[in-house]
């Protein structure tokens, strides 16, 4: 699984600054996941995803097929939350 940020090549801005000052500080990730292999992290249901979440403590966040990027067939995982929920 490669992030978001790899494979566009954009700066990641969210790993500039202290991340021990800031460890309650909003934090952002996106994954990208191939298409095919999405339903592991949902799960039958929803029931994996929901799971995640709640143990985790973060927001998550998979694209909707119609949001794949195509030349890749990669699908976003989008996770929010504290740097120890993400």
């Amino acid at each position: 699984m490669r992030t978001h940020d790899e494979a566009t090549a954009a700066p990641n801005i969210y790993a500039l600054g202290d991340v021990a000052a800031d460890a309650d500080a909003p934090r952002a990730m996106n994954l990208l996941l191939p298409h095919n292999a999405v339903g592991v992290i949902i799960g039958k249901g929803g029931v994996q995803i929901a799971q995640l979440k709640e143990q985790s403590g973060a927001n998550v966040r998979v694209s909707q097929p119609k949001e794949m990027i195509e030349q890749t067939q990669e699908r976003i995982v989008h996770l929010t939350g504290t740097a120890a929920q993400v």
